[in-house]
């Protein structure tokens, strides 16, 4: 019975390494560079192509916008533009879908 024991909590570790790896790259970081896939300002959704995955995500009145470093609205962001994205810090775990700033490194 020991045996058996110690090869369940064996397997039981395991499959949490496993599942914590592929959780960790299943999250883009909190920051990170991605293409406008489209933006919707009247709703404040804008959908962002991240590496490989489309990441839905709205943005706020105190979301920070700037256009080759100046100050800029969200109205000024356009699909197929290159952006730095930084979210803000989920307390649950969980990915955020709030962005803090959306950074257009020069214009387009």
């Amino acid at each position: 019975m020991r045996r058996r024991d110690a090869l369940s909590l064996i397997g039981l570790a395991a499959s949490c390494f496993v599942s914590t790896r592929a959780l960790a790259d299943a999250i883009p970081p909190d920051t990170g560079a991605a293409d406008i896939v489209s933006i919707d300002v009247a709703g404040s959704v804008i959908v962002l192509r991240m590496g490989r995955r489309e990441r839905r995500a709205r943005f706020t009145q105190l979301t920070r916008v700037t256009v080759g470093g100046a100050m800029a609205a969200v109205s000024d962001l356009r699909p197929g533009m290159r952006v730095v994205v930084r979210f803000a810090a989920s307390e649950t775990g969980r990915e955020s879908t709030t962005l803090v700033s959306i950074d257009v490194p020069s214009r387009r």
